[in-house]
């Protein structure tokens, strides 16, 4: 069953203002699993991308726009220059991080440590970009994307210009800004014009023996896109981008009353399929 949408406070971003702003263009990144983003293993993934300043160049501000699904740490030529939201749902809150101090013109490396929660699988994503403005006017920009190096081993010097990161392979892309399972970050705000409708409910078991079956959530058609964030019982569940719409959420629930959110964008339907376990031996 559908419950009414809790009073949630309309954000507004004004053009070219705000830093759900500054990520349009960015793409949600992780470690290239074998299922990346949608069920990671959970765990410490690491990033890096050196980036070069023009010889003589006067650097008038940078600043790193980001987030982490769960948390991240930023490291500019082996010193940390901060850190994203770590809280239970940090990863809709972006950080402005102000690393002027640590830039210098010539090469500079840019180096990402980046944490899945949870102790099993679940969607994980770095999403950030660096500005950076010269004296002179010109603007460098760099996203985090396909063409960092990513690891999911932690190695020493791993964050300096140094080290030789040929070996690890490219980060993947999963998807851009304000589409899949996060949607836009900042509130209920999607960019454009369609804006996020997610989906409150509940639902209660009785009369099932939920340690002898598999339960799946079943979802009808969703728009504008298909892609799906779970939360059942107030934990990440998992989700999906693409058919089939289906979610195997068996642990996470329990008998009688349990708690449903499922985001950015309601299903038509949404229904539970039980099955013995004993069909899968």
């Amino acid at each position: 069953m559908r419950d009414p949408d809790p009073v949630v406070s309309e954000l507004l971003l004004p053009p070219g203002e705000g830093l759900a702003m500054a990520l349009t263009g960015c793409s949600w990144t992780w470690y290239p699993d074998a299922d990346t983003g949608l069920n990671a293993p959970p765990g410490t993934r690491y990033f890096r991308k050196q980036i070069s300043i023009p010889a003589g160049a006067t650097i008038k501000q940078a600043i790193f726009s980001g987030t982490a699904d769960n948390s991240f740490t930023l490291y500019v030529n082996g010193k940390e220059a901060g850190k994203g939201d770590s809280s239970a749902e940090g990863w809709r809150n972006p950080v402005r991080l102000d690393v002027t101090a640590l830039l210098q013109p010539g090469p500079n490396q840019l180096a990402v440590a980046a944490v899945n929660g949870s102790d099993k699988p679940n969607p994980a994503g770095l999403l950030g970009r660096l500005q950076v403005e010269l004296a002179s006017g010109a603007a460098l920009t760099e996203r985090v994307g396909k063409t960092w190096k990513a690891s999911n081993e932690k190695v020493a010097h791993w964050d300096e210009a140094g080290f030789d990161d040929s070996a690890w392979p490219a980060a993947r892309e999963l998807v851009s800004f304000g589409g899949g399972i996060w949607g836009a970050v900042a509130g209920h705000l999607t960019l454009g014009p369609v804006k996020a409708d997610p989906f409150f409910g509940h639902c209660d078991i009785a009369g099932a023996d939920l340690g002898r079956s598999r339960v799946y959530l079943e979802l009808g058609p969703l728009a504008p896109e298909t892609a799906a964030r779970v939360t059942v019982n107030g934990k990440d569940a998992g989700g999906f981008i693409g058919k089939p719409s289906r979610l195997e959420i068996s642990e996470h629930l329990k008998p009688g009353a349990n708690t449903l959110r499922i985001e950015p964008f309601a299903p038509e339907s949404v229904s539970l399929e039980l099955c013995p376990k004993r069909d899968y031996y």
